[in-house]
């Protein structure tokens, strides 16, 4: 599934998601990111099962350097884990005011 976020798309730049099925590893989900070669990365900080975002940021940043890595969530306590863990940044979830999560991920990138 491709989700295509208008807002930030230029010219010949292509957005993409990546779906998290309930009972793949941490791993095989990385390996599926690596393989889709991104240059930003929107983190989830809970994804399917017991897989964490914030516990894959070193593992991407390892085999991907360079590569740009945003911890996203609606849980605002794991902006600090995000950081920890060396995210470039972290965007607040808001779901009740989503244009204010849009202008967060504008300033960051």
């Amino acid at each position: 599934m491709d989700i295509f976020l208008p807002l930030f798309q230029e010219e010949g730049a292509k957005a993409s998601g990546v779906l998290h099925p309930e009972g793949e590893s941490a791993a095989a989900l990385i390996e599926r990111i690596v393989n889709l070669s991104p240059e930003i990365i929107l983190l989830d900080g809970n994804l399917a099962g017991e897989v964490r975002g914030t516990q894959m940021v070193p593992t991407l940043h390892a085999r991907m350097p360079g590569v740009k890595i945003i911890g996203f969530s609606s849980a605002e306590s794991l902006s600090v884990t995000f950081m920890k863990v060396q995210a470039d940044g972290f965007v607040f979830k808001n779901i009740d005011d989503p244009d204010t999560s849009i202008n967060e991920l504008a300033w960051i990138l």
